[in-house]
């Protein structure tokens, strides 16, 4: 079985002052490298699907067809421009992504036929950091046709695994999102405290 990692950086992030947030530094290194670093120990391939931008590494990059479709045209595109079975789906605002609590994932998706692999915790599911069949890709297709962007829209059809994390993993760090500055100090007050940076 094959598998992807791919990095969603389409959005415009109007919260940040227009600022690329894959570029917001947490401790001493940016979001995206934080997350490349993790992702390639773990996948033989990752793309990039958003902003067609300089991320200082030599991946894939393929630009949202159009502009303001969320993350739906991004999941879209990743699962139509992987050469694999799954897609490792994560938005490039998320800087405290876990390694183990994706390799725990992995070994569902290659024992099982689930359509999706979703975190589940006690303050819901995180649709931009689960694993998607790529045999997917015409229902997402189907809903940018129709301009329904809720990520969420057909689940109730689809064959998901909730992957429950509140035992294993502290949500509140693991799902960490930076879509204000004063997202960007809290991760950065994070990192200081628990890691000196």
């Amino acid at each position: 079985m094959k598998l992807t990692a791919a990095i969603l950086t389409g959005g415009e992030s109007s919260r940040m002052g227009g600022i690329n947030k894959a570029f917001a530094k947490v401790g001493d290194n940016t979001v995206f490298d934080r997350q490349y670093a993790i992702l390639s120990a773990i996948f033989e391939q990752i793309i990039i699907c958003g902003k067609n931008t300089d991320y200082g590494v030599n991946l894939p990059i393929f630009p949202d067809q159009e502009i303001g479709n969320g993350p739906v045209a991004g999941i879209y595109s990743a699962l139509t421009n992987s050469n694999s079975d799954y897609v490792f789906i994560t938005s490039c605002d998320l800087p405290f992504i876990n390694s183990m609590l994706i390799v725990e994932m992995i070994e569902i998706v290659r024992e099982n036929n689930y359509d999706i692999v979703i975190p589940k915790h006690l303050g819901g599911i995180e649709p931009l950091y689960a694993f998607y069949s790529t045999r997917l890709s015409n229902l997402f297709k189907k809903q940018l046709d129709e301009k329904e962007f809720r990520i969420r829209k057909n689940f109730e059809n689809l064959n998901i695994h909730y992957f429950d994390v509140n035992l294993r993993y502290n949500p509140d760090v693991v799902f960490m999102n930076i879509n204000t500055l004063e997202d960007l100090n809290k991760a950065n007050d994070y990192e200081r405290k628990n890691y000196g940076r």
